[in-house]
């Protein structure tokens, strides 16, 4: 039987060919390929050889010429910037007749489009949320949201927003428009810290956080400005129970307290004539003789309020017994008792208001501070002193007295504006004045000084800001600067001269208005300048420069004996770390995928320096905290702020690590400087924690601050390493909140002692030696010794003090 497999047909491996083979197929489609035939050829329509002369041309004996193929992204590209031209020519010739018009609405309107589209920002970036300007429609008071790139018409206006430039900003750009995201008037703590901009650390720990949040998702970090503002802005100081207004302290401690004022304060803020004020002081204590004005002793209550902080802080024992706010609530109703708040004010006014604006900013209410130094620039500017006064007018002594006034207000807003990111909006540039001389008052009988004050053209020819400057003049400058005896005078003109450009430097790099292609050429324009400004040092004011690589084992620069080297480097880092930080940013990520876009060279390099002189910040403190060292040698008012930026830069660095630079070949991995890598920053980080740590137990901001940085620091390491870095122990609990806030955070020639004139018999309590009180200043009240301070002979006495020693 045959089997059943042998019938099987073999299986079919291919299909069968089609019967008719003669039937003819489909045509396949040809790919359209770039024609490469000659002008001629393509305009005889035949067949061209592509050879160059092709036959054809040949045998006709005509000219062969080729025309080179763009390909389609030039021919795109092309497209696209014969658009953007038209756009900016129409642009410009709407503005052209709207300015013609008179229409300023709408011209408004097309400068805004045409700021936006030179920025290379896309428009609804700038006027906030694309979500909640999605449903406005376009209006005279709100500027458009443009929602296309190409083709949407504004009345008219054809806009195109381009692709930003090549920018150093990252994923969290700290150049990107400042907006308020929440009201700030939403709570009361909002209301107290108020708004706070990109150029404050406080903004730059928000931007961590944030990243930090996108990084991680086990914890999350409250970034809200109430959670990161390590300020005790939140905190009001309570109002004491009024005391007797006219009542003064014992002169032993009055004088302390003032002398303290002199020594810590002044040199960085002259704000007070010391030669005139000292006499004054004599003749308030004196048994007869004239009372003082009402507004002399709210200076004085001012003084007393300052000076009572630091010796708090000097003395945490001893201190608890003097109160500051009663200084400050003698001082506030003195200065503007019922009937006067509303009368013209005088110079005397702005002094009290620059005290207390530092007062606050040493009790860490850095918004009241703002504000109050905001109303102090603005009566000084309703009194001219921001002018130039000739010899004729004022009398030299009194003019410089008012000159440091005003530079003391800008210096004061100089480190506010710092602390709170908001720009400054007095501008050096529109102010033509005297610059503060760089001599002592006790020399302003020498023939050098007495010619400077008066003469307008000694001034313009020997002192100069360094940012008004060229090459030459700043050669003249310092060689007359060098033969000047170095004073607390010429410390306040060089730590003016740097207030000058760190502002001009904020304004241009933070600025609303800042466009990523100018940040590159504001950062290289600063950064001469701030070298210009270090080498007109003298050698007693000049400090070593901060090197990595040596850290471990030269002397720590500055000198540890000199308070205004110390004070000058601290100044010129904190400059440079403002100047350099929008470089400092996370790279960006390719969209759809996980490629980091490379750093450009420049940027890479400007990063490295924010980072060098934040560590060069870290490197001026000892390796031991010392409050008496802070006292002594800082100002103590704001190096809290210091030491917070420079750790804020050195967490943002961790977080970042090493990222790919732009070569000339392609792109690679960068390398750590010698000296500068995470190892170095991260001990330099731990420093500053010690120290936060350790200022925490007289300082509830740096409580705040020691909290919020140490988060930030766990979570860092965390992310680089995996584990908890045990590093930096926390606070030990011991059932209690920490320290009490103190006090303070609760809430004879003719124009020397002879020119002090007294008109009739009433005794000259002014600023100056040109004040004329009114009548009501002069009214006689008497005055008593001050309870609060009497306890203090007994305990002097205790120690072995007596009240010459205090």
């Amino acid at each position: 039987m045959t089997s059943r497999s042998r019938h099987e047909l073999p299986r079919v491996l291919a299909p069968f060919p089609p019967d008719n083979l003669l039937q003819p197929s489909r045509p396949v489609p040809r790919r359209t390929k770039r024609s490469t035939a000659c002008i001629a050829c393509r305009a005889r329509r035949t067949k061209c050889g592509g050879t160059h002369p092709c036959d054809k041309c040949t045998e006709s004996g005509r000219n062969c010429t080729f025309v080179v193929e763009r390909d389609r992204r030039r021919k795109y590209a092309q497209r696209r910037a014969e658009k953007e031209l038209n756009t900016a020519n129409q642009l410009l010739d709407d503005i052209i007749k709207a300015f013609n018009a008179d229409n300023n609405s709408r011209l408004d309107r097309l400068l805004f489009v045409a700021g936006e589209y030179r920025a290379g920002r896309p428009i609804h970036d700038a006027v906030g949320d694309e979500h909640e300007q999605a449903s406005e429609a376009p209006s005279d008071d709100c500027p458009p949201k443009i929602e296309e790139d190409v083709g949407v018409d504004l009345d008219g206006i054809p806009v195109f927003t381009v692709a930003p430039f090549d920018s150093v900003s990252s994923s969290i750009p700290v150049q990107s428009l400042d907006r308020v995201t929440k009201g700030p008037n939403r709570d009361e703590a909002g209301r107290s810290a108020g708004y706070i901009g990109k150029g404050s650390e406080i903004s730059w720990l928000q931007d961590l956080g944030t990243q930090l949040n996108m990084d991680t998702e086990s914890s999350r970090i409250d970034i809200s400005t109430t959670s990161m503002n390590y300020h005790l802005d939140h905190v009001q100081i309570p109002e004491p129970v009024p005391a007797e207004p006219r009542w003064l302290p014992p002169k032993p401690w009055a004088a302390h307290l003032v002398e303290i004022f002199f020594e810590s304060v002044d040199p960085s803020f002259p704000l007070i004539d010391k030669t005139l004020f000292t006499i004054q002081f004599d003749q308030a204590y004196a048994s007869s003789g004239p009372e003082p004005s009402r507004k002399w002793l709210a200076v004085l209550n001012m003084i007393l309020a300052v000076s009572s902080i630091y010796y708090q802080l000097s003395e945490p024992d001893s201190g608890r017994e003097i109160d500051d706010r009663v200084f400050l609530s003698r001082a506030i109703s003195l200065s503007a008792p019922s009937g006067i708040a509303t009368r013209i004010s005088g110079l005397q006014q702005v002094q009290i208001h620059l005290l207390l604006a530092i007062y606050y900013l040493a009790s860490g209410q850095v918004n009241q501070a703002w504000q109050i130094t905001g109303h102090a620039s603005r009566l000084a500017i309703s009194m001219g002193l921001n002018l130039r006064a000739g010899r004729d007018q004022i009398d030299p002594s009194s003019n410089e007295t008012r000159a440091r006034i005003w530079w003391s207000i800008i210096s004061l807003e100089n480190i506010l504006s710092g602390m709170t990111g908001r720009m400054s909006y007095v501008d050096y540039q529109s102010m033509p004045l005297n610059l503060p001389l760089p001599y002592d008052e006790i020399r302003f009988r020498q023939p050098a000084a007495r010619d400077l004050p008066g003469s307008t053209t000694l001034h313009r020819r020997e002192l100069r800001w360094t940012i008004d400057s060229n090459y030459s003049q700043l050669c003249k400058r310092d060689q007359w600067l060098a033969t000047i005896i170095p004073s607390q005078s010429l410390y306040f003109f060089h730590l003016t001269d740097l207030a000058v450009i760190t502002n001009a430097a904020s304004n241009a790099v933070y600025s609303l208005t800042a466009a990523n292609s100018s940040i590159k050429d504001s950062i290289l324009f600063y950064q001469g300048k701030l070298k210009s400004w270090l080498s007109s040092l003298q050698p007693v004011f000049g400090f070593t420069a901060f090197n990595a690589k040596h850290a471990d084992e030269s002397p720590k620069p500055p000198s540890a004996d000199s308070r205004e080297q110390i004070g000058l480097a601290l100044a010129y880092y904190g400059s440079q770390v403002i100047l350099n930080r929008p470089c400092l940013t996370h790279p960006d990520i390719k969209a759809g995928t996980n490629i980091r876009i490379p750093r450009s060279y420049f940027g890479d390099t400007t990063a490295k320096a924010c980072v060098h002189f934040a560590l060069a910040i870290i490197s001026v403190l000892p390796d031991e905290p010392d409050m008496k060292w802070v006292l002594k040698m800082t100002s103590w008012w704001y190096l809290l702020h210091t030491i917070m930026r420079a750790l804020t830069i050195l967490l943002i660095q961790l977080s970042i690590g090493q990222v790919p630079i732009l070569t000339t070949v392609g792109s690679e991995m960068g390398k750590e400087r010698e000296g500068e890598g995470v190892k170095a920053v991260k001990d330099a980080s731990k420093k500053a924690l010690f120290w936060l740590h350790s200022m925490a137990k007289q300082d509830p901001s740096s409580r705040r601050a020691f909290h919020i940085s140490q988060k930030l620091f766990n979570l860092v390491t965390m992310q680089i390493q995996g584990v908890l870095d045990s590093a930096v122990a926390a606070i030990p609990d011991s059932g209690k909140e920490g320290p009490e806030p103190t006090a303070a955070c609760q809430g004879s020639d003719d124009f020397g002692f002879a020119s002090m004139k007294i008109l009739g018999d009433a005794f000259n309590w002014g600023p100056d030696n040109t004040a004329s009180e009114s009548s009501d200043e002069q009214q006689q009240a008497p005055l008593a010794l001050d309870p609060v301070l009497l306890s203090f002979d007994k305990y002097d006495s205790q120690r072995g003090l007596s009240p010459t020693e205090i």
